[in-house]
């Protein structure tokens, strides 16, 4: 409802009360101005009306580049109401007076292992980061908050291969007694190719790799081809039924035209009995009998082995066709019995029996995981700090067409032309790191990689490094990476806002715009400031972490 419709609604409902002679009493005006300032968040807004909570008089760094130096950021729900110079609380809602302090987004670590519980377990495509995470871990969560970081992006633990799918999780409070919950689940299919193994054990992790996903394009090929086998049998199936019908109907059609073919036999009362014929002869009698006597021998000898039964010893051969087939047939019955089946009759059973209905693939939910990161449907996820198993990651993508992010990346400085070549997204791990000394995989570490990565137009971002207590330490890595670049004016808040909100593809997220999640940290001061403390976050519009003050 605009202002517009409101005034002529109370015009009407004045009009209407002067001809009906009741007056209009104070409460209706202020009952529609309360349905509109609710229904509507920006009408509240006009009138003042508005409720949430509002931030006011704060120095606002949108996260996109942007800066207020005195503004507010009205709350509503789990969403930003409205943010600028002009925002003031409404009578209805409540209001935090920010002066002197500073309002960013919550920052948003992409590699990160805050909350989930460790692993050892065999490698498998089911595993899932939201079934292994502790969403009661308040007391881990509270070192994040307290350093800005209200959204974290964690893989399933284990040790190398494919390692199941990612999740997203805010640490907010959904409902009581937890503290936090995932906001997006199945976010990419996160592979470890293992660089910390010896170069034999990070060959077979490759090949073990690769055979998979070339069995999973089995596993569709099966499916495929019992479809196709499915819909043949089906066609088959309804193709003989239709005949079948089509026989019986035939047989049905034929059988009626021969019954109504057929003349009605006439009445026996009406018939006269046949004359015989003058030229016809004399019918005979009855045929004579044997004549009484004893049998005659058998020509085979005395047992009669090889001559003629019983029944028929001593008579004279008959000139009847009936008593001439009883007779072969009382000595060929073998004969008969083992003559082939008329022509046709194999073929029909063989016919009936080759209409078999295909055996369906079993199936494999692991494969299904893997068939929709070779669709693209699954971003791929592939840890890989060494050169070669970066190497190696850009080798599977473009054999199997996946959709590739690099994560960690130690030495993706070194073919950092490759990855700019496959437009493979990195995400970096901490800055600096202590195994420097250590023959690992971080031994050819150095600051400036991102650097080098930004020179060839590769996009990254920066995480913690997916260790459990990491993430508070997600704005101080983005400041190293940043005060490392060769490029003027990069800024670690945006690594940490809205670059990495846009590379875990999370729309809304890291930044302080109208329509945009509430995830905000208020600082004492200016963020990038050391002696600078979060004194509260929200996390979904929600107050999740505060410094109570001291009275």
């Amino acid at each position: 409802m605009t202002f517009k419709q409101l005034r002529r609604a109370l015009r009407l409902r004045r009009e209407t009360n002067s001809r009906s002679g009741r007056l209009p009493t104070p409460y209706c005006f202020v009952i529609l101005l309360i349905v509109a300032s609710t229904t509507v968040p920006v009408q509240g807004q006009l009138f003042g009306l508005g409720g949430g909570e509002t931030i006011e008089h704060a120095r606002i760094l949108t996260g996109d580049g942007r800066v207020i130096e005195k503004g507010g950021i009205s709350i509503r729900g789990d969403r930003i109401g409205d943010v600028g110079a002009d925002v003031k609380a409404g009578i209805l809602g409540k209001s935090f007076d920010a002066t002197g302090k500073t309002v960013t987004p919550g920052f948003i670590d992409v590699y990160s292992g805050l909350g989930i519980i460790s692993g050892g377990g065999a490698a498998n495509a089911l595993s899932k980061a939201a079934d292994g995470w502790d969403a009661y871990a308040a007391d881990v969560f509270q070192d994040a908050l307290r350093n800005g970081v209200t959204t974290v992006y964690v893989a399933p633990r284990g040790p190398v291969g494919v390692l199941g799918t990612s999740a997203i999780f805010s640490l907010g409070r959904p409902e009581s007694g937890r503290a936090g919950s995932a906001i997006k689940e199945d976010v990419a299919l996160h592979v470890n190719l293992g660089s910390g193994q010896s170069a034999l054990a990070r060959i077979n992790t490759f090949n073990n790799l690769r055979r998979q996903l070339r069995e999973a394009l089995e596993y569709r090929k099966s499916l495929e081809d019992y479809k196709a086998d499915l819909e043949e049998y089906e066609k088959k199936i309804k193709e003989r039924a239709e005949k079948k019908a089509k026989e019986e109907a035939e047989k049905a059609k034929s059988g009626g035209e021969k019954k109504e073919a057929d003349p009605k036999p006439p009445d026996k009362k009406d018939e006269k009995p046949a004359e015989p014929k003058p030229d016809a002869p004399k019918p005979e009698g009855p045929r004579p009998g044997p004549r009484p006597g004893p049998p005659r021998p058998s020509p085979g000898g005395a047992d009669g082995a090889t001559g003629a039964s019983e029944d028929t010893a001593g008579e004279a051969p008959s000139d009847d066709p009936a008593d001439l087939f009883r007779s072969l047939m009382s000595g060929d019955e073998a004969m008969f019995a083992d003559a082939p089946p008329a022509p046709g009759a194999a073929g029909d059973a063989k016919k009936e029996e080759e209409i078999k209905k295909p055996a369906e693939p079993k199936p494999d939910r692991g494969k299904e995981v893997l068939l929709k990161a070779l669709d693209r449907k699954l971003p791929v996820r592939i840890e890989a700090h060494r050169s070669e198993d970066i190497l190696n990651a850009l080798e599977l993508a473009q054999e199997f067409n996946l959709d590739l992010i690099l994560e960690g990346a130690t030495e993706a400085y070194l073919v950092a032309d490759e990855i700019a070549k496959a437009k493979a997204p990195v995400v970096l791990g901490p800055a600096q790191r202590p195994e420097l000394r250590a023959d690992n995989e971080f031994r050819r570490h150095v600051a400036t990689s991102a650097a080098r990565l930004s020179k060839v137009g590769v996009r990254w971002a920066v995480g913690s490094g997916g260790g459990v207590q990491e993430s508070r330490f997600v704005l101080a890595n983005a400041q190293l990476t940043a005060g490392a670049l060769e490029e003027s004016g990069a800024s670690p808040l945006e690594l940490v806002t809205t670059r990495a909100a846009r590379l875990l593809g999370l729309e809304g997220a890291g930044r302080v715009a109208r329509g945009a999640r509430a995830d905000l940290v208020i600082w004492s001061g200016d963020p990038h400031d050391p002696s600078s403390v979060v004194e509260r976050v929200y996390a979904g519009g929600k107050v999740v972490y505060e410094v109570k003050a001291d009275k």
